[in-house]
């Protein structure tokens, strides 16, 4: 791929909700602007003009790479979709005879079956964008079909070739239309269309080859096809093509003499797909009464009264899903919306048109409208939200939905796409815990997890049996489960004393010039005790959460805890007599780090403890602190003791290792290896 922040990225995303979850500066939003980029990509190939595809990605390339490759897999499986398609691939076939004749261009259509399958090759398949400046034209855009594997070159050509993609696509210079293709392959002459075209029964050779017509055929066949649908300038037109202009009036608009495959995509992929913007933009208000049943664009939130109003004033349909999105603003506000036009001045013929929000008065009981922009940025983002849930759009790639809404109405909101998008496609893009579901397995199964490491973004998809969960429910909180699928790195400690002390100190290592825990994203979890690291380690890796352990010295013991976590270490020559530093060192490249000096078993039991640590830190603030401390404030006493003494040298040591662990931090630094923190 190679394209903004990954170096490769594979996905697959299933229909229902999905959500993309991680830390800030992980890749969430870039993972919308690759879909973006394949709308621009196949409505520049539609267009013909790449102008505006170069201005905007030629810069994406990671890293000021000159050459990235995106694929994205698109299937169109409704019936509208996949009519499109056919009726496209009839006109392509009819047309590249070139009959001028209407009445021998409607006898060779009812030649062939009603479906020309058409749909089996081209409905389902990759569309491969490639940009490599060291080309004379930078930009490949491509279709690739499944079954048979074959390709459509989108950007140029307009052929279908069998096979794959190649590296370099140029221009075709041997092209065969589509029938010539089928009945050369049936073993029937190709007709002179000069001649036989002229005589009354000149089709009766052709009939069998033609009724027993499959679009796949094409995709096997050797050679290049070209595949256009041509303009008719008879009247009537094909019915097909006539069908075909009905739905897309642009088609007809179009000053060419053909219809490419190209087009098509751009109809299908605009008629199905939505990718929002997380920049909104104020809303428009003034509009001429012409352009009232227009429809508008919701990517950013700009049309949403224009399109409030066109839904209220239009047929019964468009009524109908008026009240949708009411309903479902009330779903999620618990408010009703509506909206009002009236002239804009005495001397313009514009309309202004407001978004309102109904409200009773207490003192009459009458309602009362409140414009929508001074509800509240939360109320006037929940009616955009309604309006693209209730649209016929069968993918929607919402970029941080609900930024401005309330925790409460971000919940009611997850349960609408939960509820509502099951028969469709929503891709969520979210930083807010509140949209996460993480009651169920199935829930998790839903959710995509991006994480920053090493200047590289990778993608996690949790896949929990049901015991898996169960463990996890065990282990965490709901609100602990949440930080977790949000966090760069997790940092796994025994018990709340070292997370207190911890987080306490390496809050003001900004002052020494580091991040802090919680401007990298690094959450610091008590697991209760060594012998747990093994269950929330595996937990972290089914999750794809990094992280790394901090461990007291009996848990560095030849055979205990560590020597049962998922990635073990290599087992010691001689485990009777390994040292605590020889024990250290070997668990520090597994992630594995520690503030004690000795194993603190045996005769020397307990000196292997954080406690310890805190006495060779300052002795006389932790025995004043510790001094008839009860079991029940041990808890408190890492926090009260570090917020009583400097931030020690050995922990901003272990902070910097711990920052190279899960990967926030390229290169080397002294002690990399080294898991016992120099005393």
């Amino acid at each position: 791929m190679d394209l903004l922040s990954f170096a490769e990225l594979s996905l697959e995303v299933a229909d229902g909700l999905s959500v993309v979850v991680g830390p800030n500066g992980s890749g969430k939003t870039n993972l919308g602007r690759v879909v973006r980029l394949a709308g621009a990509a196949v409505r520049a190939a539609a267009s013909g003009d790449f102008a505006t595809l170069e201005r905007e990605w030629s810069l994406a390339g990671r890293y000021g790479s000159s050459r990235f490759e995106v694929r994205v897999k698109l299937t169109f499986d409704r019936k509208e979709e996949v009519s499109v398609i056919e009726d496209w691939a009839r006109g392509a076939f009819l047309t590249s005879f070139q009959i001028q004749n209407a009445q021998t261009l409607a006898r060779l259509d009812g030649l062939f079956p009603d479906s020309l399958r058409a749909g089996e090759l081209l409905a389902q398949g990759q569309l491969i964008i490639r940009r490599d400046d060291r080309r004379s034209q930078p930009w490949i855009v491509c279709w690739q079909t499944e079954d048979p594997v074959a390709h459509v070159d989108l950007g140029h050509g307009h052929v279908l070739t069998s096979g794959s993609v190649a590296d370099e696509i140029g221009w075709v210079s041997s092209r065969k239309r589509p029938y010539e293709i089928l009945l050369s392959a049936d073993g029937t002459p190709v007709p002179d269309l000069t001649t036989q075209a002229t005589l009354p029964n000149w089709e009766e050779p052709y009939t069998q080859a033609l009724a027993s017509f499959a679009f796949a055929d094409l995709g096997n066949s050797d050679g290049s096809v070209e595949l256009v649908a041509r303009r008719s300038t008879n009247d009537p037109e094909l019915p097909s093509l006539r069908r075909l202009m009905d739905r897309f009036p642009a088609f007809r608009e179009t000053s060419q003499g053909y219809i490419h495959f190209a087009q098509v995509l751009d109809y299908l992929i605009s008629s199905a797909l939505v990718v929002t913007d997380n920049r909104r933009v104020p809303v428009k208000t003034i509009i001429e009464p012409a352009k009232i049943n227009t429809m508008q664009s919701m990517e950013d939130g700009s049309g949403l009264a224009i399109e409030l109003l066109r839904l209220k004033t239009g047929d019964a349909a468009e009524r109908t899903r008026f009240r949708a999105v009411q309903d479902v603003f009330q779903e999620i506000t618990d408010q009703r919306l509506d909206v009002r036009q009236q002239a804009s001045g005495p001397e313009t013929h514009e309309l202004l048109v407001t978004p309102v929000v109904v409200d009773i008065d207490p003192g009459t009981s009458w309602d009362v409208d409140l414009p929508l922009h001074l509800a509240g940025a939360g109320v006037e983002e929940s009616a955009w939200l309604a309006v693209l849930l209730t649209g016929d759009q069968h993918t929607l790639v919402l970029d941080e939905p609900a930024s401005n809404v309330s925790a409460v109405a971000q919940r009611r909101l997850l349960q609408v796409l939960l509820e509502r998008r099951r028969d469709n496609q929503t891709i969520m893009i979210t930083h807010s815990a509140d949209l996460v579901p993480v009651n169920s397995a199935s829930d998790l199964a839903i959710i995509t997890r991006l994480t920053r490491q090493h200047r590289v973004t990778k993608v996690h998809q949790p896949r929990l049996d049901q015991r898996q969960f169960d463990d996890l429910k065990e282990l965490l909180r709901h609100s602990q489960l949440r930080a977790l699928l949000f966090a760069a790195g997790v940092v796994l400690v025994e018990g709340p004393t070292e997370v207190d002390a911890f987080e306490t100190w390496l809050a003001r290592v900004d002052k020494l010039g580091l991040p802090t825990p919680e401007s990298s994203h690094v959450v610091f979890l008590s697991v209760g005790g060594d012998e747990r690291f093994v269950k929330y380690s595996q937990l972290m890796e089914v999750l794809g959460v990094p992280y790394a352990i901090v461990a007291d010295g009996p848990a560095f013991t030849p055979g205990k805890a560590l020597a049962r976590l998922p990635v073990p270490a290599p087992a010691p020559v001689d485990p009777t007599n390994e040292s605590f530093v020889e024990a250290a060192n070997r668990w520090a490249p597994y992630r594995v780090r520690t503030l004690a000096t000795e194993f603190g078993t045996g005769d020397r039991k307990g000196y292997g403890e954080i406690e310890v640590f805190f006495q060779a830190v300052d002795a006389p603030v932790w025995a004043e602190l510790s001094s008839g401390a009860g079991r029940k404030d041990k808890p408190l006493l890492g926090y009260r003791f570090a917020n009583r003494t400097a931030v020690p040298a050995r922990v901003v040591e272990l902070w910097k290792l711990l920052q190279h662990d899960l990967g926030l931090v390229s290169g080397e630094s002294d002690g990399r290896n080294s898991g016992m923190v120099t005393p």
